[in-house]
């Protein structure tokens, strides 16, 4: 599994950054689950922000994506459904904690921040 932190998401350049990082991610093979940790940050991605995002999630077999609460969390939600839709699993959760678990259960692995687990930063 990996851990992409998207917490300093500004704008369109951003989202594309970050879906460029996942993307390059999958294409290396290093993991079969994405946790997509955004809750430092609004997540209210536009929609053409969200369908770019949504394509390079969809290519994982599960996504996880942490948010905060309120808009950011039914953004969160929005784009869970769009990748679920594309034939992947997707929730979206309040907690690192719950994502995690969720994710592990998902891909068949253990929540215990194991070697497994890589954390990514979009540059």
């Amino acid at each position: 599994m990996v851990v992409l932190d998207g917490s300093r998401l500004a704008g369109l350049r951003n989202w594309q950054g970050l879906a460029d990082v996942a993307v390059q991610t999958r294409r290396a093979g290093v993991a079969d689950g994405l946790l997509l940790d955004v809750h430092r940050a609004p997540f209210t991605p536009a929609s053409g922000e969200a369908a770019v995002l949504v394509t390079a999630l969809a290519g994982y077999s599960a996504v996880a994506i942490v948010s905060g609460g309120g808009a950011s969390y039914g953004c969160a939600r929005m784009v869970s459904t769009l990748v679920e839709l594309l034939g992947s699993r997707a929730a979206a959760f309040l907690t690192e904690d719950e994502a995690e678990v969720w994710l592990s259960q998902q891909v068949g692995r253990e929540p215990d921040g194991s070697a497994a687990a890589r954390e990514l930063a979009p540059a």
